[in-house]
């Protein structure tokens, strides 16, 4: 290692560091991103993306910028940042910060089908347009509150925390066909391949 990569580490160190007690959220902010991004691409179809052959690599006009994304390459930078800023925040002893973003379990709230809840909850249920029958001539009587509260969004469950998340997405990536292990131990469509060896 180089005098300038220390240096740079040092730096990289210290700009962390500076985040961390000015602007905490900030930092907060990252982690949540990166391992949200992380989660999203190992479920990604194109992910890994397959290596650049022999005769890719010496054509010059791979030299041009590409507009194609690499997600192989997006999961490798967001691992390095993490490597960078990790390290840091758990060298600092700032307990009470690290289980709050860390650690807190998140709720997740179930999403509720735009046809269970109604519009308006005011207007009749149902209308009959029929005046023949003697029913038609009763009114409707519009919901009342206590109906509308059997429509109300479902209570939150609890969601692994942001390092639960985190470490098992590490986990997978590190049993990913075609990413840390060889292509052909993959089975069927599944990517991720727990095996030991």
């Amino acid at each position: 290692m180089s005098i300038s990569s220390v240096t740079r580490n040092q730096n990289n160190n210290f700009a962390v560091y500076r985040a961390m007690v000015h602007q905490p959220d900030n930092v907060a902010t990252l982690l949540r991103y990166l391992i949200q991004r992380l989660s999203t691409l190992l479920g990604d179809h194109t992910f890994p993306s397959p290596p650049p052959s022999i005769s890719s690599t010496f054509n010059p006009l791979n030299s041009l910028p590409s507009s194609a994304r690499n997600p192989t390459k997006e999961v490798l930078n967001c691992v390095r940042v993490l490597s960078r800023v990790l390290p840091v925040l758990f060298g600092l002893e700032i307990g009470p910060w690290e289980e709050e973003i860390l650690w807190k379990k998140e709720s997740i709230v179930p999403q509720v089908a735009q046809d269970a809840v109604p519009q308006n909850a005011t207007e009749p249920q149902f209308v009959i347009e029929d005046e023949d029958d003697d029913e038609a001539t009763t009114p409707m009587l519009p919901r009342t509150t206590s109906q509308q509260g059997n429509t109300t969004r479902p209570s939150p469950k609890e969601g692994p925390s942001l390092a639960e998340r985190l470490i098992n997405t590490l986990v997978d990536l590190l049993f990913c066909c075609g990413f840390t292990m060889p292509l052909k131990s993959q089975i069927d469509h599944h990517k991720i391949q727990h095996i030991i060896w």
